[in-house]
């Protein structure tokens, strides 16, 4: 969702320099030259200059040919019984997704773990296993039909990506120290 932003971004912005990190928990901001994050998180940390930067869900999807496998129709519980991703962070999803919907599903079948969701991503779209993954995060996949999502059920996620300015003002007057639009 934000490299396909930053050459525009850096065309307007030569002077800014750009760290990019899939650090899961990056290191507090106090303690690094960053002045601005984006992380994904709950919206519940001591920041003070904190904007939530929109609301998502989640959804499962798979690559098109893994349904193949599949002997009878495809169904949520069919997906839930066969190879699943993993998202650390997001291990609570999956019972949320059920209750939600008034559903009982199996076990889960054999999982792989992947430490986030552009990571995630990747593993259904090169044919393996199912994963809830967010919208924001697979709109491109889903629209090259590198992952489908043709079940109904949507997830409401607890975290989201929230952009943090550093709270020390000297760092906050040299990036401008606007909040965000």
């Amino acid at each position: 969702m934000l490299a396909p932003r930053l050459n525009a971004f850096r065309a307007q912005n030569p002077d800014i320099e750009i760290q990019s990190s899939t650090a899961v928990w990056p290191k507090r901001m106090d303690d690094s030259p960053i002045d601005l994050d984006i992380r994904f998180r709950q919206g519940d940390r001591p920041e003070t200059l904190v904007w939530p930067l929109g609301a998502d869900w989640a959804s499962v999807m798979w690559h098109p040919d893994f349904a193949a496998r599949f002997e009878r129709e495809l169904t949520l519980a069919a997906l839930a019984a066969s190879d699943i991703v993993r998202v650390t962070g997001s291990e609570r999803d999956r019972n949320r997704l059920s209750a939600s919907y008034g559903l009982v599903l199996p076990p889960p079948g054999a999982a792989v773990r992947a430490e986030s969701s552009l990571i995630a991503l990747q593993i259904p779209a090169s044919g393996q296993g199912s994963a809830i993954i967010m919208r924001r995060c697979a709109h491109r996949y889903l629209d090259h039909w590198l992952l489908v999502s043709p079940l109904a059920y949507e997830l409401p996620l607890e975290q989201g990506f929230y952009l943090i300015a550093r709270t020390n003002s000297d760092a906050r007057t040299k990036s401008g120290g606007s909040a965000p639009g």
